[in-house]
Formats: structure tokens, C-alpha cells, sequence
């Protein structure tokens, strides 16, 4: 299995930890989205002395991290004692070396952070994988029962607003016409998956 190490000082904001140093702190399985605590050292912990850097290292060095899910449905921990980092932007920085702006769980998985499963996206292409909300009725995004028409209607949002799809007798034909709409407009394939 690949891993990744190496690192520097912290000194940016929160989910602006310099990359390398987030590798002096982590290791990160690809293959299987884990993150891992490293050994701290020295360099990674400078400010701690040597009797509390060997504590820490004894309780954690070695074992598995970002495990919690919060009520956003992804992984997240602290590091440092600063707390609001997400397992899937920590994994692009130490792969990559930067911080994402945006990433897009492919299979719509929020805890699947292995890295086969992760895209730097636009916050606008990442709202085109979205899941079903528990909430639809009618088994599609932008698909619903019009009372005043007596009739289906699909719309579909793209880069120049709502587009209306027109209205159906069935609604299996206005999910087919949403789907059409979807391709069209570039929507990942796994958009409108079931929650």
C-alpha cells in the first residue's frame, strides 16, 4: 500500500495547514481512504516537550483517525487542537500537496474517502452528483406532480437559470425527460442515486 510522510511547521489557518506538514502527522492510504497518526517528533511538535510528545505518541502514534462522522455525514477530527478538518480535504492535501476547493465524493459516499473515489470539482459540477433527498416523491431531481396542470413536470437547473421540461400525463416519461435534460447538461451519471 502506498502512504504518504514528510512535512513542516504549522503557521496557516484552519484547513490551511501547510500540506507538508499535515505528511509529518499523517499517513494516508489511498487505497482505502484511512488517515493514521505518525509518530510526532521534533520538528512536527516543536512546542511540546519531549516527555509529552512520547505520551501522545504512546496513545496515538499508529492508529486510525477521522473515524467520527459529524451531521454532515463526512469524517472529520481535529489536528493540533484545532478542530473542523474533513478526512477528504486532509487526503487531497497530503496526496497533492494543496488544498481543495471543492471535492465530490464520485460514488456518493461522504465516508468512502478512498482516493479513487474523490474529484476536485466546482462547487456547480459538484451539486450535478447529488444524491436523491429523502424527501422526493417522485423518484427524480426536478421531477413533481403539477396540482394545477394534472399532470407531471420536469425542469432541470442549468448554468442560465430553470429550464422548464414541459409537462407529462406519465411520470416515467418526465423522469426520462429529466435524464435526457441531465446528460445534456454534463450530470454525473450518479446523479439522483437513492439516499
Amino acid at each position: 500500500m502506498a502512504t504518504f510522510t514528510g512535512g513542516e511547521i504549522l503557521t496557516k489557518p484552519i484547513n490551511q495547514i501547510d500540506p507538508a506538514l499535515l505528511r509529518r502527522l499523517l499517513r494516508y492510504e489511498p487505497e482505502t481512504g484511512k488517515l493514521y497518526w505518525l509518530a510526532r517528533t521534533a520538528d512536527s511538535w516543536p512546542d511540546a516537550p519531549p516527555s509529552k510528545r512520547q505520551a501522545w505518541n504512546s496513545q496515538f502514534a499508529g492508529k486510525e483517525t477521522f473515524r467520527t462522522c459529524g451531521s454532515h455525514g463526512y469524517q472529520a477530527g481535529p489536528i493540533m487542537g484545532r478542530t473542523g478538518f474533513l478526512a477528504h480535504r486532509i487526503a487531497w492535501a497530503i496526496v497533492y500537496g494543496e488544498w481543495p476547493t471543492e471535492i465530490d465524493h464520485i460514488n456518493g459516499d461522504r465516508c468512502d474517502n478512498r482516493l479513487e473515489n474523490l474529484r476536485m470539482v466546482s462547487r456547480r459540477t459538484n451539486t450535478k452528483n447529488r444524491r436523491l433527498l429523502a424527501s422526493n416523491r417522485s423518484g427524480a431531481h426536478g421531477v413533481y406532480w403539477a396540482r394545477h396542470a394534472g399532470k407531471w413536470r420536469a425542469e432541470i437547473k442549468s448554468e442560465t437559470g430553470r429550464i422548464h421540461l414541459g409537462y407529462f400525463t406519465s411520470k416515467i416519461d418526465a423522469i426520462a425527460a429529466r435524464r435526457a435534460a441531465e446528460r445534456e447538461h454534463g450530470f454525473h451519471p450518479n446523479h439522483g442515486r437513492a439516499a
